[in-house]
């Protein structure tokens, strides 16, 4: 068989109690979420995914909507979706939901690789990714990518078990969950295809290749075929595979590629710049194993990963999950290596010479990396692991004390900076995290609009209520750019399964114009909308409480009317009296106006505010003001 099993270690401190300390691990790693959970506050794409989800309620996709991605870990999420009708709790409930989720596969995955690896290699594998940075920030996120990776590591497993058929199931249900399975999906197929050009057996490789391919495509097969019953093949076809390219071609966020990469590496160093130290462990090989081709095939898989998020045009922080399972799987092969050359004798595949250099070359690329990107003087700890493999490995007598000396250097900088560190810091983050100004508005939000009401916001705030304004459904950098200079190279990446619209300001406007909307809420995304559109929710929205503007139409001097678009009582804001349909209205009076065309007369300009009927419960004075910056990410 290509990938044999591992010989064990002598039984490890753990012994039997493995799963104890892997479910502690576990129930940590949700303690910790579920505390992030209480005080973070939701990101743009947690509102409209969440709103997406709840469309799958009551809507069929292919048929009544253009799904986003490919449609199963949506239907899973929409479980949790349906559990209550506040605004807040399903959002919180579908996070929590990603976080046991996660606690499973990092449970299932740990329990299968036990067959190859020490106990204490998976455990260190899988503290130093569940208590990354990276993993604690992004993995709640309502997002369906980390269930298909997950999927996808537990198929490089049953691959490694010899067990094409299942492997192959795995990698057609990620790819049901998420199109960005394929990334997993080609760098297995190239890593098999390497082993090809290397010399190996070519026709049992290419047999395990073909079956393992045969299975996934006859689920995604299965997968169209059903789909497209409720619509049509082409639209299924559509929408799984071209707007998905479509969208991975977009460029208006490549400006930024540099900026995100820089954030994920200052926060998770240790653990996105450890890998490439895993290539010294196909060259140093200790006696008594039977594992290289299992080796190679993770460094090739992880890799290629690398390779994918380097010419990403959209590498947002969030996407670097994608190798969060990768490296568990990775990180425990390192760590077993790294246990094995303390106990057993070892043979080198390269001269002495090329090793040492080898791992010079790393401690100086990581040193002049860590002053390139600015990352904190601790973090050149991290160079004494490559220093202590060298002692370990060209000292002429490897006594005990060698051994001893160079495993505390190499394991104190990975247990500090890959495990104590991520947590003190994820702390400092939580200490700067209130969700309370964004909780407030959302549930004054969902109390002000009625049946029939609606709203804009740029953001799908309340997942059971549609924003009516295309254009102003989901507001985004290509969208942003469009309004201010429609471009058709632009246009066709503005997506309906998106919710977005190629819309000019001007076309925005007059939408507005023919179907206003009670109430618009200031954010971020509204700051960044054109002049010209800023101006006309100036003129026609006053500031009600925190980010919320309600209707309130201005009215020159010389107009002889005015059009109301809803019923409602309205505050008269001006300098004098006016008559409304020949009543005089006082200024900071209220009056009761119908929905239509009213007369009116007055001597200076005035404005007429909707006056919304909230009970004092959902107005905190606290959050009065318009704190824009705080109401989502």
């Amino acid at each position: 068989m290509l990938f044999a099993a591992m010989k064990k270690l002598p039984p490890s401190f753990f012994g039997r109690s493995f799963i104890f300390w892997i479910l502690l691990v576990c129930v940590l790693y949700c303690c910790l979420e579920y505390y992030y959970l209480s005080h973070a506050i939701f990101t743009t794409d947690d509102f409209w995914l969440a709103f997406h989800i709840y469309q799958y309620k009551h809507s069929i996709p292919y048929r009544d909507f253009a799904p986003y991605k490919t449609v199963l870990g949506y239907y899973l999420y929409l479980l949790p979706m349906c559990l209550s009708s506040d605004p807040i709790k399903p959002l919180l409930y579908v996070k929590e939901t990603a976080v046991v989720v996660n606690a499973f596969f990092m449970m299932i995955l740990s329990v299968r690789l036990r067959q190859f690896y020490s106990d204490r290699a998976i455990l260190a594998a899988l503290i130093l990714v569940a208590f990354s940075h990276l993993f604690l920030i992004y993995s709640s996120e309502i997002r369906v990518d980390l269930l298909a990776y997950w999927l996808c590591a537990l198929a490089v497993i049953l691959i490694f078990e010899n067990k094409m058929v299942f492997a192959g199931l795995c990698l057609g249900f990620g790819f049901l969950i998420s199109q960005k399975s394929a990334w997993y999906i080609v760098a297995i197929d190239m890593a098999f295809l390497s082993f090809c050009l290397s010399g190996l057996s070519y026709k049992k490789i290419v047999k395990q290749l073909l079956l393992l391919n045969s299975v996934l495509i006859a689920v995604i097969g299965g997968y169209i075929v059903f789909w497209a019953g409720f619509s049509s093949l082409d639209v299924v076809w559509h929408s799984v595979f071209y707007e998905a390219y479509l969208v991975s071609t977009l460029d208006s966020y490549r400006a930024l590629q540099a900026q995100y990469w820089l954030s994920v590496l200052q926060n998770n160093a240790l653990l996105l710049l450890l890998w490439p130290l895993a290539f010294i462990s196909l060259f140093v090989l200790p006696k008594g194993e039977d594992i290289f081709f299992r080796r190679v095939f993770l460094f090739i898989l992880t890799s290629m990963m690398f390779l994918f998020l380097c010419f990403y045009r959209q590498a947002f922080p969030y996407n670097f999950v994608v190798l969060a399972p990768i490296f568990f799987l990775l990180y425990t092969d390192f760590f077993a290596w790294l246990m094995r050359i303390f106990h057993a004798e070892y043979l080198t595949k390269w001269s002495d010479q090329c090793l040492f250099g080898l791992l010079l070359f790393y401690a100086l690329a990581f040193i002049g990396l860590s002053l390139y990107l600015g990352l904190h003087g601790i973090h050149f700890l991290m160079v004494l692991v490559p220093l202590a493999l060298a002692y370990l490995l060209f000292s002429e007598k490897k006594t005990e004390n060698v051994k001893s000396a160079a495993s505390t250097l190499i394991y104190l900088p990975i247990v500090f900076l890959g495990m104590i560190c991520p947590v003190i810091w994820f702390g400092n983050v939580m200490s700067g995290m209130d969700n309370r100004y964004q909780f407030s508005m959302v549930s004054l939000l969902n109390t002000l609009l009625k049946e029939g009401d609606e709203y804009v916001a740029g953001v799908p705030l309340l997942y059971n209520k549609a924003q009516p304004t295309p254009g102003l459904k989901h507001l985004v950098m290509p969208s942003l750019d469009y309004m201010k200079h429609p471009d058709a190279t632009i246009a066709h990446v503005l997506l309906p399964s998106l919710y977005l619209a190629p819309v000019s300001s001007q076309q925005i406007i007059q939408s507005l114009q023919d179907r206003p909307v009670k109430v618009y809420v200031n954010n971020n995304r509204f700051r960044l909308l054109p002049a010209d559109l800023q101006d006309y929710f100036a003129a026609h929205y006053a500031h009600f409480w925190g980010s919320i503007y309600v209707y309130a139409p201005s009215v020159e001097k010389n107009e002889t009317g005015i059009q109301i678009a809803f019923d409602g009582d309205y505050k008269l804001v001006g300098k004098n009296a006016v008559f409304l349909d020949h009543e005089q209205v006082w200024p900071n009076h209220d009056v009761y106006l119908k929905k239509g065309y009213h007369d009116a007369r007055a001597s200076t300009g005035y404005r007429l505010v909707l006056i919304p009927h909230v009970g004092s419960a959902y107005l905190d004075a606290a959050f009065q003001d318009d704190d824009w910056a705080a109401l989502v990410l």
